[in-house]
């Protein structure tokens, strides 16, 4: 339930910030350290992009005066408050460690940059955008998986189910093109032919490894919530709204507030935001609360729903249709009684549990427990499941409602956060959505290729008895989403 895309945040759009689980507290003494610790700024370029880089690694080693709000233009500053993006410095800390400066890509100007920088705890790669506004301000700030040098470009298809036996206990890769078909029929006049486009749309099987077996996915189940409110609105079922339906509002509820990833949950009660300001948060960094919000307003039955028709093999796996709360409340009750009953209860019992009087629907998750997670808690029993075909469905679902008149917003919202760096010359559409846990790790892309194909990629890896190595298992996707830019998968068998 958080999303290993740390931080997005985006000029002109709303908010893209997302950070790990929980925040880890500073070790005694760091504070102190800090700015000893952090990149010297004589190391960074001699710009005025440089000096805002060498403020912004001093934000991530612990100094949180580094960046203030003179420092923040002011879209940035409505999109993400400075004490959020202070926030989101602390939790990335606690999980990389120091970044220290690597290399800069060629093309830095005054005003913008890309420097690839290395996490000091797990030796994570990553990519720092800063793009600033005419008055030297920071418009642009992106954080995002750099390639792992451990992980060589794929060779073939094969290669990769070889990578993957490795990378987890269990894991599975899956691609399927979305085909759309078309329909010939004659004119009344009988001497010429027109062609209209059908809304049914078809997954053709082209590469796959175990797409069939249902795996934890973690917060890649929020797919199945945006479909379900996309389909909400396009009946009309919410009621009246500005934006088509997108732009009816929800007030933030105590009761409903979950643990990150995600700030909604800092949000204060009776605040509003527009349906669409919660499916952009629950979609481009996982937001917990954004999504308890969506499901509690949209109804269990009318997310399972969706669900089902997506995997209606594995189902039953999903019901009742649990909340990010629900699980919390499970994974950190601080025993393992409740989890278990869970678990051996038939799904009648499962719903009176997780129903507002119910053990589980009552059971405050503790964040210090949180913070604590370390290592795969009932993934096996106690998650949300799917295969890789399942994935693809959800995607390819999406991408249909998206083309439907005034639902034009899925697609915007899958494609805010990419995931990986993206190569554009090849790929002219990027949809997204990734979910992780200790011991889950799972990436779902929905790919549009300049050639005009489209494509769903899904690819997950679970283990009960170690977390992931998600470094590794990011930049193997990144691998595959790349092999099947400049693949013919016309040969594909």
């Amino acid at each position: 339930m958080r999303t290993w895309m740390f931080m997005l945040a985006i000029v002109g759009c709303t908010l893209v910030v997302g950070a790990p689980l929980c925040a880890q507290p500073p070790e005694h003494g760091q504070d102190a350290r800090a700015t000893e610790r952090a990149q010297d700024a004589r190391a960074t370029p001699e710009t005025q992009a440089g000096r805002v880089l060498a403020k912004v690694l001093k934000l991530f080693a612990g100094d949180g005066a580094a960046i203030g709000e003179p420092d923040l233009s002011e879209a940035f500053l409505k999109a993400v408050p400075l004490m959020q993006l202070r926030q989101i410095a602390l939790q990335l800390r606690g999980t990389e460690g120091d970044l220290t400066l690597d290399t800069i890509d060629e093309g830095a100007s005054e005003h913008a940059l890309v420097a690839n920088v290395i996490g000091a705890k797990n030796k994570t790669a990553l990519k720092i955008r800063i793009g600033l506004d005419d008055h030297g301000k920071i418009a642009t700030l992106l954080l995002q998986p750099g390639i792992d040098q451990r992980v060589p470009a794929l060779k073939s298809w094969d290669d990769l189910k070889q990578r993957l036996g490795a990378g987890a206990a269990r894991s599975s890769f899956t691609v399927r093109e979305i085909v759309e078909h078309t329909t010939r029929r004659l004119v009344p006049d009988g001497e010429t032919t027109s062609t209209t486009t059908t809304t049914y749309r078809e997954i053709e099987s082209r590469v796959q490894y175990h797409s069939e077996e249902p795996l934890a996915i973690g917060s890649a189940f929020k797919l199945w919530v945006l479909g379900a409110l996309a389909q909400a609105i396009e009946s009309g079922d919410l009621g009246e709204g500005g934006d088509g339906g997108w732009g009816r509002t929800l007030k933030i509820q105590t009761a409903l507030k979950s643990l990150p990833s995600g700030v909604m949950q800092n949000e204060p009660d009776g605040k509003e935001f527009t349906l669409r300001q919660f499916a952009e948060k629950m979609i481009s960094i996982s937001d917990n609360t954004a999504t308890d919000h969506l499901i509690d307003r949209l109804g269990r039955d009318r997310c399972e729903r969706c669900m089902s028709r997506c995997c209606p093999l594995h189902q039953d796996l999903n019901k009742p249709f649990l909340t990010t709360r629900d699980l919390f409340a499970l994974k950190l009750s601080g025993s393992d009684e409740l989890p278990k009953r869970y678990i051996q209860a038939g799904e009648m019992s499962r719903r009176e549990l997780v129903s507002a009087g119910g053990d589980v629907g009552k059971q405050e998750p503790h964040a210090i427990l949180g913070a604590a997670w370390k290592s795969p808690r009932f993934i096996d029993t106690l998650e949300w499941f799917a295969s890789g075909e399942d994935l693809c469905a959800t995607m390819a679902l999406l991408d249909g409602l998206s083309r439907t008149t005034g639902l034009e917003p899925v697609r915007e919202i899958l494609a805010i956060n990419p995931g990986v760096p993206i190569d554009r010359k090849i790929w002219a559409y990027v949809g997204f959505k990734g979910g992780s846990e200790p011991g889950v790790l799972s990436l779902t892309w929905l790919l549009r290729r300049n050639d005009g194909r489209t494509f769903v990629l899904s690819i997950t890896f679970n283990d009960t008895k170690k977390a992931i190595d998600e470094g590794l298992g990011v930049a193997l996707a990144q691998r595959a989403v790349e092999f099947l830019g400049t693949f013919d998968v016309a040969g594909v068998k």
